[in-house]
């Protein structure tokens, strides 16, 4: 019996680790290409169907008579709007759609910053979410390992502190993930899955390796966790979530049309769910809303501006052929007097900052009520803010001060009276008229004229827009 060389068998179990390597890589590809197919279809089918479904209670219930109303008819409508959120929730949970709009850094923060606010920690976060894109498993990858550990954090550290760190260098990346909580002895960590506990961690560092990377955690009983990746990267260049740029599409002159035999508001609906477009009709059957027309793309949408002049347009963010953030900074570009409300299913801090950096005026989630939505399609003509107080506030200071679609405008700001300057500052804390009235002991009456007359000095259409301007060209709030 001829006996196998030590150095041969060495080889043959390096091939066979080797190739049970290469076939966990591609299970795991194919588990995130089902997770992220299912995503979609939870979105693009179910959730699609209650949305509008959800629309059409609204305007039944508007229209029944209020002896008619009951209790049932209350707890459908909180069914179908629970259902939509948790639609939302499943979404983001089985694919990271915005990991693929944003980019690993900006995915990771926007986690980070929700996951903190359910649990009260304190975060520090690092890294610049710039134009370098890691290939898609990679990110993928990286991403699920965030999700793990901060998972983990939740679930056992008992922290007030979480941070996250990337850091670039020419050929690697690091990421780090740190906790001060209770901690524990990695050395007691099993060596393979299927013991309980550290299960999470072992997928961490089995999805670091298959990318190439190496994993290590450093954790001590009562001194908290650090979990370290590091992996060999080469950019790729970053995809753009629609197919065409904002900066290709040339607006023609706008055709006026039937402009003098309109009454109210026109409304432009943009959605390339029929469903969706369908009951967002039915619910803007209102006296003083006339629906003008309909788009099924961001390049449709932006037609159809320049063929029916709207007064508002109601925008969905994913559409095919452009994207509605892509199509927004179209519109508001060639018709500055038109007011866009976003209208997604994803409640995005991202896509809230991209939305008002392109012009919008509000963003509003599906599912919203008849009343709300009439309400924000009025205030929004009348050149109001659909964007909560606060959260604008928060979203003004993280956008700084460079790069925008003011840039070259900052003399405007000279011809502002002190007092419309000093409205302005109160502008950029977010603050509603009856707020800035009280501040400045003026009427509101005042202060909206005041606001009017800042926001046509200024050349924007709205006073999100006024303050999104104001902090581009360095202005600050009052202390």
């Amino acid at each position: 019996m001829t006996k196998r060389a030590p150095g041969g068998r060495d080889a043959e179990q390096k091939r066979a680790a080797d190739e049970l390597r290469r076939l966990t890589a591609r299970l795991l590809e194919v588990q995130e290409e089902d997770r992220r197919q299912v995503a979609y279809d939870i979105h693009d089918g179910l959730g699609q169907m209650l949305t509008a479904a959800s629309m059409h209670l609204e305007v039944f219930s508007g229209r029944r008579a209020e002896a008619a109303s009951d209790e049932e008819f209350a707890k459908a409508k909180r069914c179908l709007r629970d259902a939509v959120v948790e639609m939302r929730r499943l979404v983001s949970e089985l694919g990271p759609l915005l990991l693929e709009d944003v980019g690993l850094v900006e995915a990771s923060r926007r986690l980070l910053s929700d996951l903190a606010q359910r649990a009260n920690w304190d975060t520090e976060f690092e890294g610049e979410a710039n134009g370098d894109r890691l290939d898609h498993m990679a990110e993928t990858a990286l991403y699920r390992i965030v999700q793990e550990a901060l998972a983990n954090v939740a679930k056992h550290a008992h922290t007030e502190k979480v941070r996250i760190a990337f850091k670039r260098a020419e050929s690697t990346l690091k990421l780090e993930i740190r906790d001060w909580g209770r901690g524990f002895e990695p050395n007691a960590m099993p060596d393979r899955p299927g013991l309980g506990l550290h299960v999470g961690l072992l997928g961490m560092r089995e999805r670091a390796a298959l990318i190439g990377g190496e994993l290590s955690i450093e954790s001590s009983r009562g001194k908290g966790t650090r979990v370290v990746v590091t992996v060999p990267v080469a950019p790729a260049a970053a995809p753009v979530i629609g197919q065409r740029k904002a900066e290709v599409v040339k607006m023609a002159e706008p055709r006026k049309g039937r402009e003098s035999d309109r009454q109210g508001i026109s409304v432009l609906i943009a959605d390339d769910h029929p469903m969706v477009r369908e009951g967002l009709r039915s619910m803007l059957d209102a006296d003083e809303i006339e629906v003008i027309g309909e788009a099924a793309t961001g390049a449709e949408a932006v037609e159809r501006v320049q063929q029916l002049n709207p007064d508002v347009v109601l925008m969905d963010v994913r559409m095919p052929d452009m994207d509605g953030l892509a199509a927004t900074e179209v519109v508001k570009q060639g018709f500055p007097d038109t007011s866009v409300i976003v209208i997604t299913s994803y409640e995005s801090k991202d896509y809230l900052r991209r939305a008002i950096e392109a012009g919008a005026a509000g963003y509003l989630l599906k599912g919203m009520s008849r009343g709300s939505l009439i309400e924000a399609i009025r205030l929004v003509r009348g050149g109001g803010s659909l964007i909560d107080a606060r959260l604008l506030s928060e979203l003004l200071r993280e956008m700084g001060v460079e790069g925008s679609r003011f840039q070259g405008m900052e003399g405007a700001l000279e011809a502002l009276t002190p007092r419309e300057q000093e409205v302005l500052q109160l502008l950029v804390r977010g603050l509603t008229n009856k707020e800035i009235a009280a501040e400045m002991h003026y009427s509101v009456g005042t202060v909206k004229n005041v606001v009017q007359r800042v926001i046509e000095k200024l050349g924007v259409s709205d006073r999100t827009q006024a303050a999104v301007y104001a902090v581009r060209a360095g202005v600050s709030p009052p202390p």
